[in-house]
């Protein structure tokens, strides 16, 4: 009996070894790496408008949404890792399936956990409610649906933190703005 109990236990260590770099969110490495690329790539978003904020006299909607494009364009363009997974991924394709009930029922409940999240008690909570979706799916749902469920979950988690941490800084940002819009 404690030779099956270990045999089992290997089995399951080795079977979410890929998962322990992720930490509580349970996806595979890859997918966690492209939300710390959502995560890099709004900073880049913010240094390239603060840049044209500070350094152009007439600031404009118009300008301020061509600068957050082009600075998208520039990061995926730098990190050509982003640019194949957004162009591989099944959950971006314009082919892509209607999702299922059960699929559409796992997102919503990453909808609802985003919607948890407090500023002071931090990420903790989230990356396990997170993670818990994430197994679910990967029991429940086809491959290419887990796929959706961990794109949506990494890049709503990385969004997520993003703001929260950064928030302060794009508001700044804005007050600059107005103070300095031209009439």
């Amino acid at each position: 009996m404690k030779q099956i109990m270990v045999l089992i236990l290997a089995v399951v260590l080795y079977a979410t070894t890929g998962f322990a770099q992720s930490g509580r969110l349970h996806v595979p490495p890859e997918y966690d790496s492209i939300g710390q690329k959502v995560y890099e790539g709004f900073d880049h978003m913010f240094d390239r408008v603060e840049e044209y904020v500070k350094t152009n006299g007439n600031i404009n909607r118009e300008g301020m949404d061509s600068v957050r494009r082009a600075a998208m364009l520039e990061f995926s363009g730098q990190h050509p890792e982003v640019e194949a997974y957004l162009s591989g991924n099944p959950a971006a394709s314009p082919d892509a399936q209607p999702p299922t009930p059960k699929l559409q029922a796992l997102l919503g409940e990453i909808s609802e956990a985003i919607k948890t999240v407090k500023p002071k008690t931090g990420f903790e909570k989230l990356e396990q409610q997170l993670g818990k979706i994430n197994l679910k799916a990967a029991g429940t749902l086809s491959e290419a649906e887990t796929n959706k469920v961990y794109t949506v979950s990494v890049t709503s988690f990385y969004s997520t933190k993003y703001w929260l941490e950064n928030g302060l800084k794009w508001q700044s940002l804005g007050e600059y703005v107005k103070a300095n819009r031209k009439k």
